[in-house]
């Protein structure tokens, strides 16, 4: 399916679709994005005030969490931007519709 414009929308769809977005968003920040930080936050923090042995801890190990984080974050760039580019279209369309009457 060939996706509209913003601009081509009614002010409806747009809502329908930022609302969307909005959830798709706040799923992937809940199931993915903030498990992987505190994924990685566990590998390096303290336990029970002793710091993590750090022999055991392997650089590669954090560079593949972080890493991983990096790609997430990437995604969750991509959804916030596409979410306010509809927020700042419907209030464009919202300010013409009440500067007419």
């Amino acid at each position: 399916m060939v996706e509209r414009s913003i601009k081509q929308m009614t002010v409806r769809e747009m809502l329908i679709e930022a609302e969307r977005l909005t959830r798709e968003l706040g799923e992937h920040l809940d199931q993915s994005f903030i498990p992987k930080c505190h994924e990685l936050s566990r590998l390096v923090r303290p336990i029970n005030g002793e710091a993590p042995d750090i022999r055991a801890l392997e650089d590669v190990t954090v560079r593949t969490q972080a890493a991983r984080i990096l790609e997430t974050e990437t995604f969750t760039e991509a959804l916030f931007q596409k979410l306010t580019e509809y927020c700042n279209a419907i209030d464009e369309s919202v300010g013409r519709i009440t500067s007419e009457g």
